[in-house]
């Protein structure tokens, strides 16, 4: 069948169209992301919740840097393909554990109710509060990280369990005094989040964050 011409030049206007966007100042991200900016020093940030963020926002402000922060947007690709892109990441099981104990022990961000709040203050319950939570676009302390990140943008990816040397990397890279490393926003709770799991929630929470541990090569016992 002898190919429509109008219908081919549309294509080909809509090919044109799109390739022309793509090369846009203002063309968007696909993803939208919780991101910080700044142009001087050129940096841009994904930040993912309970990783951090508060210890990295100190370190900034210490050097005076002003950056925008932003919630859920698709950024705009050629506007900061100049910039330092970095992001950190932690172990999924810790990072859970960290959130529990900030979030329903600490206080009750949640909001639940006095039996519900109170069963929350074992772990398991808190486990399956989660199971039962959209860990892709729901509360940011529960999502998933890698959705939360770039991965086709970013330069540098962080890891929490070597916070100190990965900042001092980027703040090297950023040629940036890097403060003495307090962890701001620490948790009360053991350091071995191992403790607070038995097997079935291990492995349920390994199902739930499986992107996170394929991803950034994370398992449960890190020995």
């Amino acid at each position: 069948m002898p190919e429509d011409p109008v219908g081919g030049l549309k294509r080909r206007g809509r090919q044109r169209a799109l390739l022309a966007a793509r090369r846009s100042r203002f063309y968007p991200s696909y993803g939208a992301y919780a991101i910080s900016a700044c142009d001087d020093p050129a940096l841009l940030w994904f930040r993912v919740s309970k990783v951090a963020t508060r210890t990295i926002i100190t370190q900034l402000r210490a050097n005076g840097l002003h950056h925008r922060e932003r919630y859920s947007v698709r950024y705009p690709l050629k506007r900061f393909e100049d910039h330092f892109a970095f992001a950190f990441v932690r172990n999924p099981w810790d990072r859970l554990v960290s959130c529990w104990a900030n979030r329903a022990v600490t206080r009750n961000a949640y909001g639940f109710d006095g039996p519900t709040l109170a069963r929350m203050q074992d772990f398991a319950q808190f486990v399956d509060f989660a199971a039962a939570r959209d860990l892709d676009t729901g509360d940011v302390h529960l999502r998933r990280q890698a959705p939360q990140i770039d991965l086709n943008r970013v330069d540098f990816v962080g890891r929490f369990e070597t916070l100190d040397a990965d900042l001092r990397h980027i703040f090297g890279r950023l040629e940036l005094p890097l403060q003495v490393s307090v962890h701001v926003n620490a948790s009360a709770r053991d350091a071995d989040y191992r403790h607070y799991y038995d097997d079935r929630t291990a492995e349920l929470v390994g199902s739930l964050y499986q992107k996170d541990v394929r991803t950034f090569g994370y398992r449960f016992d890190p020995e």
